[in-house]
Formats: structure tokens, sequence, C-alpha cells
């Protein structure tokens, strides 16, 4: 231990102060002086979802359903939600014990995993290159950067996913030594891919997996040995590391996959997934918050520098890196270049996921690394190579004078327009002359110091605390986590469900965080069927809000609005105000209850057939229900059906309900129709129909009996028993191979 404290302590102690000085404002316990994250996704999604997690695993209880979005949805499956992810669960144990869960947990949970990502970046940066200040450059602008210190804080999922990068590199690097193979590395570069997929933003998690995947392949294709065999190590070894991180994440990813077929993402085509970054965001990589609000292509100048100087490395791996930055770059401009076409229909993947932007992670993690390369490489410089660092230093202090002088002179041309460029432009223009005088120092020690000082400078003056993605005021301000008085009308409400359209006054995934069954709801992925009819074809605003099918279908009971008067019967039983503006509470006059009795059916052969019918303004619902499949035992249209049918008990993973009738008949529920739910009649199992194109429906019998539905997915049994079972193996083989080690030390 006393030669890592005196190596590797130091360069520890300074990041873990340079991540304290980052985050002062969200840590400091002088409430005038801190900051939170901004209200949106972080709080609509994250914060929503997570309390809901809380709440249910405070009591011990796996929330595989949520009843309070979308008017219910697959919990477990839902990849954001991130039910299973190692260190969220150690949030809610630490928030248990403490008694201390609320918006401040998450922002914790933010600010810990940068810490983790920048140690595990000095980390493998230091293992690559053996340089504690290589390690250290490549941390803090990893770290500190346009990138994460932009929209992923604030998605929070993004964030968790993409730190595993340093750690799932590191366990693959020490696996592939030049002098063989040591698969108990890869085995934890499995694991630790696991993690990152855990997290809950698969897109982030499929670039890592790609880049893991090539850095395997170009570790081991060695050219002394034979073609075939270092293709058949190579499909071995991805082989392993693919059974490891699938067996890792199988308790949320086979669910997630389920999800995935039934959602309306599964629909998009090219131009919904074809976004990317505009061609001029390129300038991202020089001016900061100047093309855009976020800057995620932005190293700093510093960063710049040591990129330049990678490109004279002589090591191989450097030039990896820097490929795979061009190809990342390439990737997130997504349809506005034709690389993205060309790889739309060829690489696994691609098409599943919208938002190519995002693809800025491969080109800011790709050119971490590079730095590293860079740093030991100007420390190793021949003159040669000195002479051409010196030019290409001189030549951007130059382009950078002249850019400066032209956004002067539109400053004092046109203030207003231009007048936000000066202290971007300025900053980096000052960290710049500093780099041009410290490299021509001839202590390369002190040379080193006044570029890393230069690097915090400038990326911490930008990004700390900045005001697009932290708000200046602390976290118990930005959200309430009890209802409202505009909530109350509907607790209040004894009906099981009293379902409400949140659109307006409840809005994000506040269901779940006031325990209020909403129709509506901000999570990526919705049930197909039930989106379609939430948001048809022809949808604008007005349609979107104000939606009597969709209010029919999900036996919404209160709508909030804009609007004073809805356009059926309704009463206005409270006014106030949301962030848009004036709303109005309404309770429906005669709302259709959540189980409806029915005995005449209209067949059709497809979802789309049923959408269409529903949409159709003559179509009545409540009178006939629509069916993809024709009922086992007649039905008696002609007859006057007598029935009612109530729901006794009403848990997000069981509900039941008493029906009585005086003939068979359909009925009808306003839940979603969705794989893993069971219906048993007086205990006898029955089928679910699909009614609706995405509803839930029973066949019952003359007579009265008992109905329970229970969500019992198989795939997450699966899941659970792969996960448990890997984890388990991943265990045994550690501990045997220590005991191993140790026996064979003494």
């Amino acid at each position: 231990m006393r030669p890592f404290r005196q190596k590797h302590l130091p360069p520890l102690l300074l990041l873990f102060t340079l991540w304290l000085l980052f985050f002062w404002q969200l840590l400091t316990p002088v409430m005038a002086d801190r900051v939170s994250l901004k209200q949106g996704d972080f709080s609509g999604q994250f914060v929503a979802f997570a309390t809901y997690q809380y709440e249910r695993m405070s009591r011990l209880e796996i929330p595989l359903w949520n009843p309070y979005n979308n008017g219910g949805l697959p919990f477990i499956a839902d990849s954001q939600a991130a039910v299973f992810y190692p260190p969220r669960l150690l949030s809610i144990l630490l928030a248990k014990v403490s008694d201390s869960w609320g918006y401040h947990t998450l922002e914790l949970e933010m600010a810990m995993h940068v810490l983790g990502y920048t140690i595990a970046m000095y980390a493998l940066v230091h293992q690559l290159v053996r340089s504690r200040w290589a390690g250290l450059f490549s941390a803090v602008i990893a770290g500190y950067g346009g990138y994460l210190s932009g929209y992923p804080p604030l998605q929070l999922a993004v964030l968790e996913a993409g730190v595993w990068f340093p750690l799932v590199i590191l366990c693959l690097h020490v696996a592939t030594p030049p002098s063989g193979l040591r698969l108990f590395w890869i085995v934890w570069g499995g694991v630790a891919l696991g993690m990152s997929w855990l997290a809950g933003h698969p897109q982030t998690s499929w670039f890592l997996t790609y880049i893991a995947v090539a850095y395997l392949g170009f570790r081991l294709w060695h050219p002394p040995a034979p073609t075939h065999r270092r293709a058949r190590t190579m499909l071995g070894t991805v082989a392993l590391l693919g059974i490891i991180t699938l067996g890792t994440t199988a308790i949320t990813f086979l669910p997630a996959a389920e999800y995935l077929l039934h959602t309306a993402r599964a629909g998009m085509g090219f131009a919904e997934k074809g976004n990317g970054f505009p061609l001029q965001d390129i300038l991202q990589v020089i001016l900061p918050q100047v093309v855009s609000l976020y800057s995620p292509l932005h190293l700093g100048y510093v960063g710049l520098f040591w990129v330049g100087a990678s490109l004279f490395s002589q090591h191989r791996e450097s030039r990896f890196w820097l490929v795979c930055a061009g190809v990342g770059l390439l990737l997130s401009f997504g349809q506005h270049t034709v690389v993205f076409s060309a790889l739309y229909n060829v690489l696994p993947g691609l098409r599943f996921f919208r938002g190519q932007e995002r693809a800025a992670y491969v080109v800011v993690n790709a050119l971490a690394v590079a730095i590293g390369y860079g740093v030991v490489a100007w420390l190793e410089r021949s003159p040669t190579h000195s002479a051409r660092l010196h030019r290409v230093t001189r030549d951007m202090a130059i382009g950078m004078s002249g850019l400066l002088g032209v956004v002067f002179i539109l400053w004092q041309g046109f203030p207003t327009q231009y007048g936000h460029l000066i202290q971007p432009v300025a900053l980096v223009w000052g960290v710049m002359l500093a780099v041009g005088w410290g490299v021509r120092l001839t202590n390369p020690q002190r040379v080193l110091t006044i570029l890393l000082v230069a690097c915090v400078v400038e990326l911490f003056s930008l990004y700390s605390a900045t005001s697009a993605t932290y708000d200046q005021q602390p976290a118990l301000s930005q959200l309430d986590f009890t209802p409202t008085e505009r909530h109350a009308p509907i607790l209040q409400d004894a009906t099981l469900p009293a379902r409400v359209d949140g659109f307006r006054g409840l809005t994000d995934n506040y269901g779940s965080l006031y325990q209020l069954y909403d129709a509506r709801g901000i999570s990526p992925l919705f049930i197909d069927g039930l989106y379609a009819i939430q948001q048809p074809p022809f949808a604008n605003l007005d349609r979107f809000e104000i939606n009597p099918t969709f209010w029919e279908l999900n036996a919404v009971e209160y709508v909030y609005s804009g609007e004073a008067q809805l356009p059926i019967a309704s009463e206005p039983i409270w006014e106030g105000a949301d962030r848009w503006g004036h709303i109005w509470l309404h309770r429906l006059t005669n709302p259709r209850p959540f189980a409806l009795l029915l005995n005449q059916v209209d067949v059709v052969d497809s979802d789309a057939f049923a959408r269409a019918l529903l949409l159709d303004s003559r179509y009545q619902p409540r009178h006939s229900i629509i069916l993809n499949t024709p009922p086992t035992q007649p039905l008696e249209p002609d007859r006057p059906l007598i029935g009612e049918a109530h729901v006794t008990q009403f848990e997000p993973e069981a509900i039941t309900l008493t029906v009585e009738s005086n003939q068979p008949a359909i009925l009808s529920l306003a839940h979603p129709h969705y794989v893993g739910w069971v219906a048993h009649l007086n205990e006898q199992s029955v089928p679910l129909l699909r009614a609706y194109g995405g509803w839930s429906a029973i066949e019952v019998p003359s007579g009265k009996h008992t109905l329970t539905l229970r969500y019992r997915p198989l795939s997450f049994t699966i899941g659970w028993v792969l996960t448990a079972l890997t984890l388990t193996g991943v265990i045994l083989i550690s501990a045997i191979r220590n005991l191993f080690g140790v026996r064979h030390a003494e």
C-alpha cells in the first residue's frame, strides 16, 4: 500500500478536491448558496419514477407495474426506471435508513457518478500509458467538459449508463495482454457493461457495447497468429463478454426487450430516427455555448491541444481511439451525412434509437483516452515534433485571435444578438494564450501544471453550476413531494381507480409522485395501442389535450384543462393555475366505469381497423366493444343486459372485481392489454381478449363471479433467474481465484 499511496494518492486527492470545487454549490450546507438541477426530465421523469420505486421498495415490494402513468405501464420494463440498478438501490437504502428521500437524493447520486467516472478514467489512462499526468488530464477533461456537464445530469440515465466506459475498457485491456488472454477480466468487463445496461439508457449502453467489441477485436487481432485462430479467439471472447453482460442485466433487459416490441417506438421509421447535430454544430469543438444551449463536443482548448499532440503518438492504440472518435462524430450528425444512411440497415441496433447526436458520447470518451496518449507523446517528443506542435499552437492562436476580433466587431454593431458570444470566446482566447506561453517553458512539470490549471479554469468557468443545467435555488424549492390543493379533490375520491387526464395540472410523470391514476405521462415508451388513441395521426394541440375518445377508453373521471368548458358534460370543481397558465379541474358528469359489461361486439381483423373505427365520431364504444377475435360463447345483443361490475381491490400488480350478469357478456376493462397479465374467473384461468386495439376484455358467463387479474411476466421470472445465476457464478469464480492466489502465494 505504501507505493500506491506515494504514487496515486496525490492525484486521487486532487480529483476529489476538483470534484468538490465543481459541485460545491450543489453540496454546500448554506442554502442561500445552493443550486439544484433544473426541472424538466430530471424532475418529471427520473425523480417521479424513482420516488415510486422508493415507495414500493421501502415496503419490500418489487415494482413490476406502475398504474399511475399512461393508464398503466410495465415499470420493470421501462428502461429509464432503472429498477435494479445497484447504485439506485444503494440510494434507496441510504435514504430509507436516514429518512431523507427527496430531490437532492438523485442530485447526489448524479454527482457521485461523476466522481467515480473521473477516478475510473484516471485509472484507465494510467494503465494504458503509465503516466499520472495523462490520467489527470483525461479524467478532468472527460469529467468536466461540455458533454458530461451539459444535458446528461438532467437526463440521469444517459449519465449513469455512460460513466461505466472507463471500467469496461480497463477490464478488457487488462484481459488482453500480449502474453495471453485473461478470461477472468473478460467476465468482470461483462459485469461492468451489464451495469451500464441496468442504468437505463439503452442507446448509450449500445454505443459502449460497440466500443467494447471493437476494442476487443483490436486487442486480439495479433498479426503473428494465423487468421483463423485470431477470428476464433475473438468470437469466443466476444461471446463470453456478451453472455456475462446479458446475464447481469437480464432481470430488466428481457422485460425491456419485450416491452419495446409493444411500444409506439417500434413503428418509427428512418425520418424519426435520423435526427442529429446540424453540421454547424461542429463549431462546438472550438466555441462553447455559441451555436446551441449545450456544447457536448467541447473538450476545452487544452483538450484540443492534447488531441493534436496525440496525432504525433507512435502508439497504435492512439490511432484506434482517434478513429473511434471520427466514426462517432460522423454518426452524431445523423441523416445530415451519408454515414448514418449507409449504416442504418447494416449496423445492428442502430434503427432502434433516435437522437443520433448522443453519439457525442463516443467522441468524448474516445478523445479522452487519446488525450492520454497526447500527453505522453508531448513528454517524449522529438525536436521535430516539438516544432510542429509549436507551429500548430501558433496557428490556432492566430485563428482564435481573428475569431475574437470578428466577434468583437459583431458585438459592437449588434450587442443584443452577439453579446453572449464575448464571454466564452474571451475565456477560450485567454486559455489559448496561457497554453501558448506555457508550452515554451523548459521545465515539463511546470508546463503540465500550467496546462492543468488552464484546463480547470476554462472548464469550471464554463460548466460549473451553469444556468443551462442548474437553477439558483436549493432542491427543497424545486418540487413539492406532497400533493397540492389542485390534487386534493381527486385524492378524496374513493373510486378505484379515480382516473385523471393530467396533460395539464398534473403533467409529466407526477402521477407516480402523488399516486394519482394519470392516463398520461412523459415516459418515452408508450404501449402502442394506447398511444395511437392518445395522439391520433391527425392530432393538433387541442385534439391532444381534449380527447373524449381517449377519456372514454381509459375511464377518465377528472380532466385538467385550460378550457372553462369541455365538449362533453362536466362540472368544474377547482380553478387555479399551472406552469402554462390558468386551468380548471373538471369532473365528467357521466364517466365510463373501469369495468363495463357489454353484449354487442364488433370483430375486426387488426388493431389499425379497430382504431379507425374508434376515431369515427359516430361510433359509441360504450354500446359496443371492438374485439380482435370473436367471442367463444354466444351473446344475446337483442336482450337487455342487466348486470354490474365493481372493483374491490386495485393494487399495482393485482386487481380484483366482482361481476354479476343476467346473461353471457364481455367485460370491458379500461386497462392496457399487455403480455404478462393473467386473469382468473372464480379461480379458473381465462384468456384476456384484446379490445379497442389495445385494451383488455374478458368473457364472463351469466351469474355472479369473482375476477382477479395479476401481473406475472415470464420475462421477469426468467430474467431474475439468469441474473442471479450469473452474479453467483461471477462471485464464486472470483472467490476461488482469490483463494487459489492466496494459497499459491503461501
